[in-house]
């Protein structure tokens, strides 16, 4: 497949491997960026608010504007060095440069508060809107608009945080087990064992063997 062969339509999957859009972003394709930002970005929002130094830096400043300060760092670096070597080093680029981010900013806000430095603006040159699913849904009946409404506040009662996060990730939201690890800070080994007992808690509740789509 050539490197600048048409991307999915925006609205649906992401369905080629991240690799390939890292590809032909490095090679120019601004469309294959923004398959990237809107994949990637609420994965990085949660991320950011669940990394141990958000609490010093969420009194000084916004989850998208250290998301912004993020995708600063990535771009530059993805153009210019990275080079994906299989499966999840994107996801691994990503997670360094969180933890490098949020650790510099708190360094610029500690000194700025000091009258040492200044704070950092919002990068300004990302895709700016509201951050599209990965997987685009076709015009829901109201039928299943209910049966989906139920299955969502039994999941919100019986399960645990933990779980819940990772099964509204993967089941709702469309991402892979291993997206939802980046997220939640865990490996995809683990996310499967979340949903394997909130499947089974929902089953249960249900009296079904499996809980329909």
């Amino acid at each position: 497949m050539a490197i600048d062969s048409q991307l999915p339509h925006e609205d649906g999957p992401s369905e080629l491997p991240t690799d390939v859009y890292v590809a032909r972003w490095q090679a120019g394709n601004e469309g294959a960026f923004e398959v990237l930002f809107h994949r990637f970005g609420p994965l990085l929002a949660m991320r950011v608010r669940r990394h141990r130094v958000w609490p010093a830096l969420s009194g000084q400043m916004q989850v998208d504007d250290a998301v912004q300060a993020i995708w600063g760092r990535v771009i530059p670096h993805a153009r210019a060095t990275f080079e994906p070597t299989g499966p999840g080093s994107f996801m691994g680029m990503l997670g360094d440069l969180v933890d490098k981010s949020l650790i510099d900013l708190l360094r610029l806000q500690t000194a700025a508060k000091r009258g040492y430095g200044e704070k950092t603006e919002p990068l300004a040159n990302c895709p700016q809107g509201q951050v599209k699913k990965p997987n685009g849904s076709g015009d829901a009946t109201p039928t299943s608009q209910a049966r989906a409404s139920e299955i969502r506040s039994a999941a919100e009662e019986l399960l645990g945080e933990r779980e819940l996060t990772a099964w509204d990730l993967v089941e709702i939201q469309g991402f892979t087990s291993e997206e939802a690890g980046f997220a939640l800070g865990c490996t995809a080994a683990a996310v499967r064992g979340l949903l394997l007992r909130s499947r089974t808690r929902l089953a249960e509740h249900f009296g079904e063997e499996e809980i329909p789509e």
